[in-house]
């Protein structure tokens, strides 16, 4: 074998895992397929230790060198297809083949941008798409909401324990969408729901600005937009290994956090029923480590 474990993925939970299984003395491959969803973070102040926040570039860049120091291999790339069972795995890339005895799949998430023109223009900046993670800096401003349906009106209503000025915007679909229970509450706590499309975003400094409506409406002076569309889980690659997945396509995992298939684990964001958050993943890593050093 190659390597004793193979981590797809080098988000935190990935670049964690390297650390842990590094000071566990096991040969360790990290596959880098790309920016993770942790390098649009501005700013995180959840994070243990860093009370005056820390960049979730920085953060990244931490942990990379950390697993580096223990012997960690990252190697950009994706991971095209695993074969193989516990002991004696391939994974296959464009550049050859590995073959590792375990593997975690660390591949994380995806935001769903909102429904506006040139979305990735406000991400993290002025748009962002994780509450728990920093809306308290925007506690008690003005903000919009894009999204539409169940889940954005629930998400805008938990948003709504920080401030009391907030306008969903579904973006040209139907309120109808939105169980009338729901939209009875959004009534109750003074929400707007307005559908009329977005057609222009007038920022206003590190401020979203003004907010201009297909139907002419101009929504002003607005500190922060929240994309509540969701997350799409990057599962492709344990969907075609024949890995269980959830019904929205987060991978199922035991106690120690290994699949439906021996030897093949995951952490992180990709994890069913968990909070999409830095810590947790982290957490993830070290119990899905721990399991496979004790295996091996």
């Amino acid at each position: 074998m190659d390597y004793d474990c193979a981590i797809v993925g080098a988000g935190p939970a990935g670049l964690h895992c390297g650390t842990y299984l590094g000071r566990y003395l096991r040969r360790t491959i990290i596959f880098d397929g790309g920016r993770p969803r942790a390098s649009w973070i501005p700013v995180t102040r959840n994070f243990p230790c860093f009370p005056a926040g820390v960049t979730g570039r920085s953060l990244l860049n931490c942990l990379r060198e950390q697993a580096l120091m223990y012997g960690a291999e990252i190697r950009p790339g994706m991971v095209e297809a695993i074969d193989g069972s516990d002991g004696e795995f391939v994974l296959r890339t464009g550049d050859g083949t590995v073959t590792a005895r375990k593997v975690i799949l660390a591949t994380g998430v995806t935001d769903i941008p909102p429904e506006i023109p040139n979305p990735d223009r406000y991400k993290g900046l002025t748009i962002r798409h994780c509450p728990i993670c920093d809306v308290y800096e925007a506690r008690n401003r003005k903000m919009v909401l894009f999204g539409h349906g169940n889940h954005s009106a629930l998400e805008t209503l938990w948003i709504a324990h920080f401030s009391k000025d907030l306008t969903l915007l579904t973006c040209g679909h139907n309120r109808g969408e939105i169980r009338q229970g729901i939209l009875e509450q959004l009534a109750e706590a003074g929400i707007p729901v307005i559908e009329s499309p977005v057609v222009e975003i007038i920022e206003n400094g590190d401020e979203l600005g003004t907010v201009v409506l297909e139907d002419g409406t101009r929504i002003e002076d607005v500190y922060r937009g929240y994309s509540t569309m969701g997350l799409r889980p990057n599962s492709d690659l344990a969907r075609k290994t024949g890995v269980e997945l959830d019904h929205e396509g987060y991978i199922k995992v035991d106690d120690v956090k290994q699949t439906s298939i021996k030897g093949i684990y995951a952490a992180g964001d990709i994890v069913s029923g968990d909070v999409a958050q830095v810590v947790v993943g982290m957490g993830h890593a070290a119990i899905a480590t721990t399991s496979i050093h004790n295996s091996l």
